[in-house]
């Protein structure tokens, strides 16, 4: 099975696990690693729910800082 990597940043892995789990795996500049482990049913709305929130981080817009504080 193939492991796909996004870098750079942190990075990320996705990989199918033992038991055919979905696995998302990230590993911080300092060393910390975050695992998220899915059944492979829930992907598809894993995917509707990811492409939803890509949709609203396009759009957002953040709120200007104070200079004065």
């Amino acid at each position: 099975m193939e492991t796909r990597k996004i870098e750079p940043r942190d990075g990320a892995e996705v990989y199918v696990g033992a038991r055919g789990h979905v696995c998302i795996k990230q590993v911080s500049g300092l060393g910390e690693e975050a695992l998220i482990i899915m059944h492979r049913d829930d992907i598809p709305e894993l995917i509707q729910h990811l492409q939803a929130t890509y949709q609203e981080a396009l759009d957002f817009v953040p709120e200007p800082e104070d200079r004065d504080a």
